[in-house]
């Protein structure tokens, strides 16, 4: 049973760790009268016509004035007060070297206060083997000659993680104290793309059209009112997280694990069910923690949940070796851009 309890451990903290014009036409005259009378009364109706038209014209214009005041607002209106949203660029199995990406902004009255982005990419395309050479490189590119010099500007923190096959990168922008000026002028040195307009960058509502043109799925706090449950799964299957919440907030998480009986020290379904049971007993009581075990011919699921109804975060952290999670994350759209930035499938 210690080897369950490595995987379930080593999930939770795998998974904290990286922790979106009209027509108009004149109808010709078929008759040609020479009546002068008749001329001048066609002259009147093309002159009233005309009259007509462009008063249509400036009723036509004054609408689509207010037609893009009226969404300016819409998308102002979205961002009023403070609030976080997240864009997730999800993996694309099709890519040669997916990037993963999630950015987090907090926002006042649309305008934004701070961005946490997060970035993931491999090292090599998949199947292809990662060299010593291949690491040493982006420590170079990545590390030592970008992040390292573009978090000593003043407002900017990064932190970095080089992997076995992906470099993953988070980086804080804290725009209350962040130099632009300084700021500009590093990315230039780096040959980086520098800030075209600051108070445009700054804009919420602008940023988030930009972004779900780009390809990117927003998640906001909307998407998760009232009561309910999402579940993720691995891309390769047999590892499950489910949550609960109550308008956006988790009130419970679920982890799930597939084990063969082949992994572990039981080699049938009755002798699994007898020493799983007995060690389940075994494990420290924490209130609103539960375990539990279900068997099938090859493998079992085991189960565990951390109920904060039942229980509370504190106890949780202090009691329980295998919660890894951080009180900030404690949100459905925090959770949910996680696991889009892990690949993980809605179930």
């Amino acid at each position: 049973m210690k080897k369950i309890q490595r995987i379930v451990a080593g999930l939770v903290v795998f998974t904290m760790i990286f922790g979106l014009a009209a027509c108009s036409g004149k109808k010709d005259s078929e008759d040609k009268a020479p009546d002068k009378k008749i001329e001048k009364k066609a002259d009147k109706k093309d002159r009233d016509d005309k009259t007509s038209d462009k008063k249509k014209e400036k009723k036509v214009g004054k609408k689509d004035k207010k037609d893009k005041t009226s969404d300016k607002k819409k998308d102002e209106s979205e961002f009023k007060g403070e609030g976080e949203v997240i864009f997730t660029k999800p993996q694309k199995d099709d890519d040669a070297r997916p990037m993963r990406r999630v950015r987090i902004y907090k926002y006042k009255d649309n305008k934004i206060i701070s961005l946490e982005d997060k970035a993931s990419i491999r090292l090599q395309p998949e199947g292809t083997e990662v060299t010593p050479e291949n690491r040493e490189i982006a420590q170079e590119v990545y590390i030592d000659e970008r992040a390292d010099v573009i978090k000593q500007v003043n407002g900017i923190d990064i932190e970095t993680y080089l992997g076995d096959e992906r470099y993953e990168q988070t980086t804080i922008y804290d725009y209350t104290v962040l130099d632009f000026d300084e700021y500009d002028k590093v990315i230039k040195e780096l040959g980086m793309e520098p800030v075209d307009d600051e108070e445009k960058l700054l804009q919420m509502d602008i940023k988030a059209k930009a972004l779900l043109e780009n390809g990117y799925t927003k998640i906001s706090e909307s998407d998760f009112k009232g009561k309910g449950e999402k579940t993720y799964m691995d891309k390769e299957g047999g590892k499950f997280f489910s949550f609960s919440y109550d308008d956006n907030r988790i009130t419970k998480i679920t982890l799930s694990v597939e084990i063969a009986y082949s992994d572990t020290e039981y080699s049938s379904k009755e002798e699994a069910r007898e020493g799983i049971e007995n060690t389940i007993a075994e494990l420290p009581q924490i209130k609103g923690v539960e375990y539990s075990a279900e068997y099938e011919d090859s493998y079992f699921v085991f189960t565990k949940s951390w109920d904060f109804v039942k229980g509370s975060f504190e106890e949780f952290e202090e009691e329980d070796p295998d919660f890894a999670f951080i009180e900030e994350d404690m949100y459905m759209t925090r959770m949910a851009g996680r696991a889009i930035y892990r690949g993980w499938i809605e179930k």
